[in-house]
């Protein structure tokens, strides 16, 4: 199976509070949407790393709760690891 895999850079002028989690959960339902339409989809999910050190300092809960991205461990350099897998998706 595959996951997309996300990553999102806002220029530092256009940065506002809940813009990063918006286009997440956008993105998310967009790509889940056809998911559902196109079963023969590879992509079961979606898998980001947060490089952000504030988010990585004061985001620390198991499951965020506006994209519902689960934590699954740290990269090599530190980076929190976060997957998504989009409903009815099954590992083959």
């Amino acid at each position: 199976n595959h996951l997309y895999a996300f990553r999102m850079l806002v220029i530092p002028g256009y940065r506002i509070p809940g813009l990063s989690s918006k286009l997440l959960v956008t993105t998310r339902d967009f790509l889940e949407s056809i998911y559902k339409e196109d079963k023969t989809e590879t992509c079961i999910g979606m898998i980001t790393l947060v490089e952000n050190e504030e988010l990585k300092s004061t985001r620390r809960e198991a499951i965020t709760k506006n994209s519902n991205m689960v934590y699954i461990g740290n990269s090599a350099n530190g980076n929190h690891i976060r997957v998504y897998y989009f409903k009815d998706a099954a590992i083959a």
